[in-house]
């Protein structure tokens, strides 16, 4: 059985606690694998990467995170059976519908990644329409 971690900062590190929540599949009722019961600190420590993170990601312009959002898309779409098989497995849900669970996560990563290029042209037209310019938007906290 797969005993899973925390994904913080780019990598998996186990839970600061040793609690563990056991992921049973619906239609067996058999245990798939197990996944931390993360506690304050895990979050603490997952909060303040994503902070750190942000105003690097936050600098990149609009296009670059959108490629970004791209590449996501077609890394999900390289593996949509196994994606799908664990949609089914941990959920109960027939695989046929996983499937297009899957795809459609990865079309709306390109949707999404589309509103990059839309948001940077209406801006830049806004602004300047017969020079190169950007305008950020970056909304308070």
């Amino acid at each position: 059985m797969v005993h899973y971690h925390n994904f913080i900062n780019g990598k998996f590190v186990p839970s600061s606690g040793t609690d563990r929540i056991e992921v049973t599949n619906p239609s067996t009722g058999q245990t798939i694998c197990t996944v931390p019961d993360s506690n304050r600190a895990d979050t603490d420590a997952a909060i303040s990467a994503a902070e750190a993170a942000q105003s690097g990601w936050g600098k990149r312009p609009a296009i670059e995170r959108a490629k970004a959002l791209r590449a996501i898309a077609a890394k999900i779409r390289e593996h949509v059976e196994p994606l799908a098989r664990v949609i089914a497995e941990e959920q109960g849900k027939v695989l046929g519908l996983a499937r297009v669970e899957v795809v459609f996560t990865a079309d709306y990563m390109d949707y999404m990644a589309e509103w990059a290029r839309r948001i940077e042209e209406r801006f830049s037209k806004a602004i300047a329409p017969a020079r190169p310019s950007s305008c950020f938007a970056r909304p308070s906290v």
